[in-house]
């Protein structure tokens, strides 16, 4: 009708068209459907202007909303292609309106691996846009990173880290909204599992960053603190001491071990509690510097659970410290109480907080290596 008719029928039909843009319906409602998909697709890849590019997103967006549509616009030849064309185009409104589609589309379970597989880049591509374009970027990554692990190690292992990498930076970034941050913080929380751990607690920088989040303080950010330090519990549940970064993920413990969330506490602690668990991972924890007087602080600590779960902790290292010195285990817990001073403040607002960003200079005197 814009080509045929007049500038009034052309301001007419937009009108027209935007109001079906807003109409969310199965396509099998629609008649000559697959005409419909193509025709929209021709407009993107043709030599269209950008008005006629942006309805015809818009169309599409609508329409991938619905969830009968979402299978079946996925697998249409080209539709993909198309949105990836609006992803890189000049305008942001076309942008945007492609990072919806691919949000909508990763919505649909059976669209995630091979939106994982095939998309990753495009939608990296999109965070790096306008507000918008990014919001609905990293909604689609919250997506995929929900579904099975081979989606998690695709998403962890893709561009040598690239995504994880993407996530810490908003997480840390101090002019993103803060649900976006979250939203952040929960994706390498969903993509941290058995099979991604080692690989996630070696990727350069996370376990500094992790724990400096998890020492953030305000009820806004309590939630990026919590997922924070919950992260680090789900890389010590699987990383051991013969892994090259478990170090570091010890080093991240004691720094959270300062933080003042009580939810990022009680993972704390219950990360102490994981590497415990194994003999091996308890020798590496009693040579650490920083292990003795993190478990001695949160002895002291308010909340029940973080003081009894940490108390627990600590007595089954002293236990491999008295049959090494063949000592009882009061003893050395009696030596530690003398020389960390279980008298330390009851209050955690008077804790002294290591610097951020960096779990090295938390330097401590005293560990159960001088018992060995």
């Amino acid at each position: 009708m814009g080509k045929k008719g007049d500038i009034s029928t052309l301001v007419l039909a937009q009108r027209i068209i935007d109001k079906l843009s807003s109409i969310r319906v199965p396509l099998s409602m629609v008649k000559e459907q697959e005409q419909l998909l193509s025709s929209l697709i021709g407009n993107i890849t043709g030599c269209t202007g950008s008005l006629v590019m942006n309805i015809s997103f818009k169309i599409l967006a609508s329409l991938s909303k619905h969830s009968k549509n979402k299978q079946a616009m996925f697998i249409f030849p080209k539709l993909m292609n198309a949105v990836a064309l609006g992803a890189t185009y000049m305008f942001e409104s076309v942008r945007e309106e492609s990072a919806r589609i691919i949000m909508n589309l990763s919505v649909e379970p059976k669209n995630r691996t091979e939106l994982a597989r095939s998309a990753l880049g495009l939608i990296l591509a999109l965070t790096r846009g306008g507000q918008l374009s990014r919001v609905y970027a990293i909604q689609a990554l919250g997506h995929m990173s929900s579904q099975v692990p081979m989606n998690k190690v695709i998403m962890v292992n893709y561009g040598n880290g690239v995504v994880v990498t993407m996530l810490l930076q908003v997480a840390l970034s101090l002019n993103t909204d803060t649900d976006l941050r979250v939203l952040a913080t929960r994706i390498l929380r969903n993509l941290t599992c058995q099979a991604t751990a080692v690989q996630i607690c070696r990727h350069p920088s996370l376990l500094i960053t992790l724990s400096s989040l998890a020492c953030l303080e305000g009820e806004k950010l309590d939630k990026v603190a919590s997922n924070s330090a919950l992260i680090v519990k789900k890389i010590a549940t699987y990383v051991r001491s013969s892994d090259t970064c478990h170090r570091h993920l010890l080093e991240a413990m004691v720094t959270i071990s300062y933080g003042k969330s009580t939810a990022a506490l009680v993972w704390c602690v219950k990360a102490f509690t994981e590497q415990v668990a194994f003999p091996e991972d308890r020798l590496s924890m009693i040579g650490h510097k920083g292990i003795l007087s993190a478990l001695t602080l949160l002895t002291n600590d308010e909340n029940g659970f973080v003081r009894d779960h940490s108390l627990d902790a600590l007595v089954k290292l002293a236990v491999d410290v008295s049959m090494a010195r063949n000592v009882t285990v009061d003893k050395v817990l009696r030596s530690v109480s003398e020389q960390e001073g279980l008298g330390l403040q009851q209050n955690r607002n008077k804790r002294q907080s290591p610097p951020r960003y960096s779990p090295k200079s938390v330097a401590f005197d005293v560990d159960f290596a001088s018992y060995l």
